[in-house]
């Protein structure tokens, strides 16, 4: 799926921002050129290095911006002079600001992440919970069986995910959730949580990605497949923690995983 893009406001507009690389939770301005309509509504478009003036027109149209007022650039001054000949190449006849400059240093701002998905995004989400239950079941499954026939031909075509996320019958919790005044209860660490259950009349795989601190993300829960037999095995509902390591990896490992703790709730 595309990536996140991260938008704060300053200075009155709106401008793109990154994380820092060593304060992921901070963000630093990105390179960028504002275009702005004739009603003063603008849309932010980052420029990168070495960036021709026909990939951000083709950037541009595909935006749906035909025309517009004017262009506001906001870059770095180390490659100021490089997008700024950038977008007069682009546009030669359009006028070209530039905002007030921000002294350096830390500042609180509004801003807002606006995340895309694509039937992609739940193809893969479909792809590790059908290889967490292969990898972990007991019942021999090699993930060819005409059971499965609806979660692989999701995952190659990804048509109609309606039918297969978040309407299992069997389902998992987690303790994290929202707390009064504006706190919330989470992990201390990074992790992804997989589950699997196969005790009742279907298989349903959960995915829980991306748990952390303050971080509060939506699981899913995927249907993979209808069972056939008749087998009662010792332990139906399985599940594993992979929990990023805090500090930089030297050993070629980013964490560990281990077996989830799980209690069945009536």
């Amino acid at each position: 799926m595309p990536p996140p893009v991260v938008t704060m406001t300053s200075n009155g507009g709106t401008q793109l921002v990154k994380p820092l690389t060593y304060r992921t939770r901070d963000m630093g301005p990105a390179d960028q050129i504002v275009i702005y309509d004739y009603d003063g509504n603008g849309q932010p478009f980052e420029l990168y290095r070495g960036m021709r003036a026909e990939q951000l027109l083709a950037r541009v149209a595909n935006a749906g911006i035909i025309d517009f007022d004017r262009a506001e650039l906001r870059a770095d001054d180390a490659n100021w002079d490089e997008f700024a000949a950038l977008v007069r190449a682009a546009w030669p006849n359009k006028c070209l600001s530039e905002i007030a400059r921000t002294e350096p240093g830390v500042y609180k701002a509004e801003g807002r992440i606006t995340c895309r998905f694509t039937s992609r995004y739940y193809r893969a989400i479909a792809k590790i919970a059908f290889h967490h239950f292969l990898v972990h079941s007991r019942r021999g499954m090699r993930g060819d069986e005409s059971v499965f026939a609806p979660i692989r031909r999701f995952i190659v075509q990804g048509r109609n995910p309606a039918a297969l996320f978040d309407v299992p019958r069997s389902r998992f919790a987690v303790p994290f959730r929202q707390l009064p005044f504006g706190k919330a209860l989470t992990p201390s660490r990074w992790c992804h949580i997989l589950a699997a259950c196969e005790a009742g009349t279907e298989i349903v795989g959960y995915v829980h990605l991306f748990a952390g601190p303050g971080c509060l993300r939506r699981p899913h829960h995927i249907r993979l497949g209808a069972l056939d037999q008749r087998i009662a095995l010792p332990t139906p509902v399985f599940g594993h923690v992979y929990e990023y390591d805090t500090e930089q990896p030297t050993t070629g490992y980013a964490g560990r995983v281990f077996p989830a703790s799980l209690t069945r709730v009536r």
